[in-house]
């Protein structure tokens, strides 16, 4: 894995352009570390949500970008546009990771998909539960 090309995240123009140029070149896969830093730096949602729009197209997604979005999905205090886009980023990395792996990734001793369930089973805004459940569908689960 490279390093991370971003740079300065307060700079946001350029790293959208960055975040551009790599999908077009189809490169992300290289670059997931300085993804996890856009996806943890809470001071500009649009570049969190760019990121998680790009997701898709990571083919061997790592556990710690997987770990990060899922962490995004269940942090309450985000906003809801940017769980649900999380929610269907994991509906697309989950499954590529058990694809080359064999194993389902977790957050600490969790599974992703059993997140993803208990979510679905708690109080949340019925447009949240659509989103984890399409995801959850997407993924075959």
């Amino acid at each position: 894995m490279k390093t991370d090309v971003f740079g300065n995240l307060m700079d946001w123009g350029k790293v959208l352009e960055t975040l551009n140029k790599l999908k077009k070149s189809r490169t992300l896969d290289e670059y997931q570390a300085g993804l996890q830093r856009v996806l943890r730096y809470k001071e500009n949602w649009r570049l969190r949500e760019h990121v998680l729009e790009c997701l898709g197209e990571i083919e061997r997604p790592t556990d710690e970008l997987i770990q990060d979005v899922c962490r995004i999905m269940c942090d309450d205090s985000a906003y809801i546009d940017t769980r649900i886009l999380a929610a269907s980023a994991l509906g697309d990395l989950v499954p590529k990771r058990l694809k080359y792996s064999g194993e389902e990734p977790k957050v600490g001793d969790i599974p992703v998909f059993q997140i993803m369930r208990d979510i679905v089973d708690s109080p949340q805004a019925p447009v949240f539960h659509k989103a984890v459940s399409k995801a959850l569908e997407t993924a075959g689960r």
